[in-house]
């Protein structure tokens, strides 16, 4: 007779968790591709930190078409995408979730593909597929996905368990969004409001240390270039992403020579966006820190190195 843990392999639950910020029109998207699963949910959870009276009402009528539980959320934790995403996190009753962002979609098959490797190997941490760049009408943007999702290493000779979950989290191979993880390991990681824009980096990194995660190498969600983000919308002139993934990477001190490699190839390679949001947040200290630092040195002379000057000089005299 198979014992809970053995059914609990073989058929995980699945929570999907899309926090939202009083964004009705989007979430209703987001839902509609969570209902043409082919592999149906345990639980759907959407979390609201606005308390939007219409986003109640389209999940609580979305709910009554479904025969599994979709649970609109009220966050009151506070402002703020981390507040939001734990709220949900700690909802969740199901074995593994994936997170969905409001703005974002699943392809049909995403469950169904992301479930697999789960079943065949009971001690993954997480499991995701490739990424679809659509513009905020949700069409996608010829020529985007393929350089994208190859910069961040969701290339066919990378499909399978990864040798190194860091390595996996720190070039971002792991997504923001879309991904399927151990509730447990989610729960117990959560995401950390301390690390601005780089959160997503952060959460990644920081469930690297529990197990292996896998890349199915498959299109399994669809990421949306919003006019109202982050880096696009509102909160352009104050997105911290690269200079918080900056630090995020002085911090990390591996063992491993291929780990420490990555660290150092990443950190190289975001040095040029970190200095000129440090000028950009006011931050020039942090900035000619950087800017002269022996991973900057050589850029220092190029016409980008001396338009970073520029911004930091211009961030110093303007505070």
């Amino acid at each position: 007779m198979s014992s809970p843990d053995d059914a609990s392999n073989r058929n995980p639950s699945i929570a999907i968790c899309i926090p939202t910020h009083g964004r009705p029109d989007l979430v209703k998207e987001a839902l509609a591709s969570v209902l043409e699963q082919t592999h149906a949910p345990s639980e759907v959870l959407v979390s609201d930190d606005c308390g939007d009276p219409k986003v109640r009402q389209l999940v609580e009528e979305v709910a009554a078409t479904v025969p599994y539980p979709i649970r609109y959320l009220h966050c009151t934790d506070g402002p703020g995408q981390a507040q939001n995403v734990n709220h949900c996190l700690r909802a969740v009753c199901s074995d593994l979730l994936l997170l969905l962002h409001d703005d974002d979609l699943l392809f049909p098959r995403c469950l169904e593909i992301l479930i697999q490797p789960f079943r065949r190997d009971p001690g993954l941490i997480a499991t995701y597929g490739r990424q679809l760049f659509v513009d905020n009408a949700g069409r996608e943007v010829p020529g985007l996905s393929d350089p994208i999702n190859q910069h961040h290493r969701r290339t066919p000779d990378r499909v399978g368990v990864q040798k190194c979950s860091l390595c996996a989290a720190i070039i971002g191979q792991f997504p923001n969004n879309g991904y399927l993880i151990r509730a447990e390991v989610a729960k117990g990681v959560g995401v950390d409001a301390a690390r601005g824009a780089a959160l997503d980096r952060d959460f990644a990194i920081r469930c690297a240390s529990s197990g292996p995660f896998f890349y199915t190498g498959e299109l399994t969600s669809k990421y949306r270039l919003s006019d109202d983000s982050i880096i696009r919308g509102k909160g352009r002139d104050t997105d911290d992403s690269a200079f918080m993934f900056a630090r995020l990477l002085e911090e990390l001190c591996p063992l491993d020579a291929e780990c420490k490699e990555t660290i150092a190839q990443s950190y190289k390679e975001i040095l040029p966006s970190a200095i000129a949001q440090a000028a950009q947040l006011k931050r020039p200290k942090a900035g000619w820190q950087w800017y002269f630092s022996k991973e900057h040195a050589p850029r220092i002379l190029t016409r980008g190195g001396l338009h970073r000057a520029a911004l930091l000089l211009a961030a110093m005299f303007n505070r």
